[in-house]
This record gives C-alpha cells, sequence and structure tokens, in this order.
C-alpha cells in the first residue's frame, strides 16, 4: 500500500502515521488486514558487542527486530463497495439501482449514491462488464445522482454494465471511490427501497 522511510530507536515511542484510505483496494467485498512490515537495516544502534557480554569479539546486527507483534490495520469492503472503518461508519457507498439489477436499453436510468464530506466533484463512470468504456460524467459537490443516458448500451456494445463513483478534491485528487455494479438490460428498472422516492431536479 504504501512505503516510508523513518528512523525507529531501539528505545521509546515513535508514531507512525496510517496510509491514506484512498490507497486501500476496494474493488472486492471482504474483510482485510493491512500488516505493518519493519525491514531489517544495518543501522548501528541496533548492533549488539558480544565483547561486551563476553561471548566473542563480532557484532551481531539486529536491526528492526522487535519484541512485540507487529500491528494490523482492519478495515471491511461491504458488497456495494464502500468502506465500513473501525468505528462503524461508511463512506461513499452506492445506493441504487442494486447490483445486478436490470433497466431499459431505449430509455434513461437513474444511479444514486450517499454524499461524501470532503469530495468537490464527483466522476461517474460507466463501461461495460470487459472494460469498454461507456461514459464518463463529472458532477459538482451536492448532486448524488445521474441519470444515464440510453445510448451508454450502444457506446458499451455490451450485454451488461458496469458503474462506479469516484470522490474527488478540488484538485481532482481521489479521496475515496466505490467497488463497480452490474446493471443488465431488461424491461423495467429494478431499484433498492426508497430509490424510487428520490425527486428529480
Amino acid at each position: 500500500v504504501q512505503r516510508f522511510n523513518i528512523f525507529v530507536p531501539p528505545g521509546g515511542k515513535v508514531v507512525l502515521p496510517g496510509p491514506d484510505p484512498a490507497r486501500l483496494p476496494t474493488t472486492a467485498e471482504g474483510s482485510y488486514l493491512v500488516l505493518l512490515r519493519i525491514e531489517a537495516t544495518d543501522e548501528r544502534e541496533g548492533d549488539s558487542n558480544l565483547a561486551a557480554a563476553g561471548a566473542g569479539s563480532a557484532l551481531v546486527h539486529s536491526g528492526a527486530v522487535a519484541g512485540f507483534p507487529m500491528p494490523v490495520l482492519r478495515y471491511v469492503v461491504l458488497g456495494d463497495g464502500s468502506v465500513q472503518t473501525s468505528d462503524g461508519t461508511t463512506r461513499l457507498a452506492l445506493l441504487a439501482p442494486r447490483d445486478g439489477a436490470s433497466a431499459r436499453q431505449d430509455s434513461s436510468f437513474r444511479l444514486v449514491w450517499s454524499p461524501s464530506r470532503r469530495a468537490v466533484f464527483y466522476r461517474v463512470e460507466l463501461e461495460s462488464t470487459t472494460g469498454t468504456p461507456a461514459l464518463t460524467a463529472l458532477l459538482p459537490r451536492g448532486v448524488t445522482q445521474y441519470d444515464a443516458p440510453s445510448f451508454v448500451w450502444q457506446r458499451s456494445n455490451a450485454s451488461a454494465l458496469r458503474w462506479r463513483i469516484t470522490a474527488l478534491d478540488g484538485d481532482g485528487v481521489l479521496l475515496q471511490r466505490t467497488g463497480w455494479r452490474r446493471v443488465v438490460p431488461g424491461a423495467t428498472l429494478e431499484t433498492t427501497p426508497g430509490a424510487s422516492e428520490v425527486p428529480r431536479p
């Protein structure tokens, strides 16, 4: 996820900042552990002088050997691609339509997601399930729904589409990203409960 180069003394306390949450993989649901790994170095502060202990005349390099288990960061990716943190809160979740829902190919269908407090823009991405781009839209903060036009089916030339949302800051830097959801062609759009109550602008 991320590498760092910080000098860690043999005693006392050191505070390491955690990885940027935007860098954590969220493409597949499940529970994940991020392990902190400290690599051994030849720093002299970690050397043991055998002569001082009457056990020889050599130096033993033991840098980065910790007397405690390496800490882990636990996080959970939900089925909609949102991330649930250790305090139980969620962020940037896909709301409707549900994964595998059907939509008419001759009319638009609505995509709905939860807001992200830090987002300045939202990027909507639709593509075929094989990765052929169909549409990308950039929406301002406060907009949490998008009516995908019917021509996305012809652009992707696929029997199924998938979509996701990315939250961006004012400089276009990725803040959060959901996983993918599929939409298949059908007679009616199947949505999650309450999605039909979202008013049209």
